[in-house]
């Protein structure tokens, strides 16, 4: 497939998810970021522990929160990363996907999961 590919997630509810302290945030980031920016974000966590703001200590830790179970913030994340590298391994600019990315609920019963894992793995 040369011009799209198919995932299979399942996306968490949000409010089955415990939120977000200081110590889960920074042991998430580094999964999803590049040192710099889990350092950044560890600076501006302690800034404002050291100015004792709570509220900004708590708004760091909901912009992040904001962000869980959003599947379309992270295909977003996703392609964006992918069209990067690509870019920069092959020398070129611009989007590798014209579209926005599209997606279908499957039921929550084994039968409809092996159907559809069956159908992107045929692709």
């Amino acid at each position: 497939m040369s011009n799209h590919f198919h995932l299979l997630l399942e996306v968490p509810d949000q409010e089955t998810l415990a939120p977000f302290d200081e110590e889960g945030l920074l042991a998430v980031l580094p999964l999803l970021y590049e040192g710099h920016v889990v350092e950044g974000v560890k600076q501006e966590l302690e800034r404002a522990r050291v100015a004792g703001d709570e509220r900004w200590h708590r708004e760091i830790l909901a912009r992040y929160e904001r962000r869980r179970g959003d599947l379309g913030l992270f295909l977003k994340e996703v392609k964006l990363r992918i069209t990067f590298h690509m870019n920069k391994r092959l020398g070129r600019t611009g989007t590798l996907w014209e579209g926005r990315y599209k997606s279908v609920l499957v039921e929550d019963n084994e039968q409809a999961l092996l159907t559809i894992a069956a159908y992107i793995d045929l692709n």
